[in-house]
């Protein structure tokens, strides 16, 4: 008789256990793609039927701190930051050894500064600084870390955990958390040149560097420390950095004097004068297309990454032409030629050769062409060791 009120005991609590298996997966999807106001109510659920899981008392801790991060100062939010606290003293006082759990149950809630909007995600970042200014690396980690778990779409705290990682002499740590910021924010050229330092730094391998120094500069041209750090790299490994050296004419005397009196006197920057101009005027049979059948939503032509890279890519087939006759061009040419040849030219463009509106196509072509860029980097602007220029 026994047997038969277990089995239908245990059938009545199956499809319980079923319900909760499903939440679980559910609520650890919200939590792990960052949508933690998503996953509060099932944590909720959750930590109230498993008071003795300490992973659903520190998720739940996790959680309401993304309900009290947009709340403005007062006694509800205060007493929201105690319930984190509350949940993630919980979770360690159940044996969770994480991280997040630890730092939050130990924190000082009176150093999150509310009455300036401060979060506990920012309060607990903050309190790294000293720790980091000591030389304790481990300290500054621990809270660095805790504020990212926090803070999961906001790349700040990530960057400065894998700085103290990197400075504690950790490399593969250091390198998740880079890694970690750049998922974030695919264009952050601080992680990439950081990444560089401390494969520099701690592994001493150089081409591991290299590599990220020049992600750094395709996740951004203007961010210095990229191009310093490539430098740097260059200068210990006897190689040199300078672009190809391709002067198309700029300005109205410059493509004058390439236009020439006569045919003897035409410069073979002719072609390119004549094709940038029929594309930016929509004239009729241009042979490399107008502005406005590549750009069709802009109202007013301009130069164009389409427009310089097709007129380029034209005067270079010309010149070539010409060499295989027998006629030796200058250097540019060659350079020009060379970069054609390897279907680089736009990247070209976006690094020598833009302006203000050419610059704002920088980032779709990169989100498209991130390897072209950093091909173009690895053969055409570093010469010497390892790079493709001599």
């Amino acid at each position: 008789m026994s047997r038969w009120i277990t089995a239908i005991i245990l059938c009545l609590l199956a499809p319980l256990a079923l319900a909760q298996g499903d939440g679980a997966a559910k609520a650890d999807s919200f939590y792990q793609s960052g949508n933690r106001l998503d996953a509060l109510p099932l944590y909720e659920e959750l930590a109230k039927a498993n008071p003795k899981e300490p992973l659903y008392a520190e998720r739940l801790a996790v959680c309401l701190y993304a309900q009290s991060a947009p709340m403005e100062a007062g006694p509800t939010r205060k007493e929201l930051l105690e319930k984190i606290q509350a949940e993630a003293k919980t979770a360690v006082a159940l044996g969770s050894q994480e991280n997040v759990a630890l730092v939050i149950a130990n924190f000082d809630l009176s150093l999150v500064d509310s009455e300036k909007g401060e979060t506990l995600a920012r309060a607990i970042w903050r309190s790294g600084e000293p720790y980091f200014g000591k030389r304790d690396y481990k300290g500054a980690l621990d809270r660095y870390a805790a504020a990212a778990e926090l803070e999961p779409k906001v790349a700040e705290p990530a960057l400065f955990a894998g700085d103290a990682a990197q400075f504690a002499g950790d490399l593969p740590t250091a390198a998740r958390w880079y890694q970690k910021a750049i998922q974030i924010d695919p264009h952050n050229a601080k992680a990439y040149a950081r990444w560089g330092d401390a494969i520099m730094r701690i592994a001493h391998d150089a081409d591991g560097a290299k590599a990220k120094y020049i992600d750094a500069i395709v996740a951004n041209p203007d961010y210095k420390m990229g191009w310093n750090g490539l430098s740097t790299w260059a200068q210990a490994h006897g190689a040199v950095l300078a672009g190809p050296k391709i002067k198309p004419p700029s300005g109205g005397m410059e493509m004058f004097k390439a236009m020439g009196h006569d045919a003897s006197s035409r410069s073979p920057w002719a072609a390119y004068v004549v094709d940038s101009f029929a594309y930016q005027s929509d004239a009729k049979g241009s042979p490399i297309g107008t502005f406005h059948q590549d750009y069709p939503g802009e109202a007013k032509a301009r130069r164009s990454l389409h427009g310089e890279a097709k007129a380029l890519h034209a005067t270079a087939v010309e010149v070539a032409l010409k060499w295989e006759k027998g006629e030796q061009p200058p250097e540019e040419f060659r350079d020009l030629i060379a970069v054609d040849k390897a279907d680089l030219l736009e990247c070209w463009v976006l690094f020598r050769w833009a302006d203000e509106g050419i610059a704002q196509e920088y980032m779709q072509f990169s989100k498209d062409h991130w390897e072209k860029l950093h091909e173009y980097i690895e053969r055409f602007e570093i010469h010497g060791r390892a790079g493709a220029g001599e």
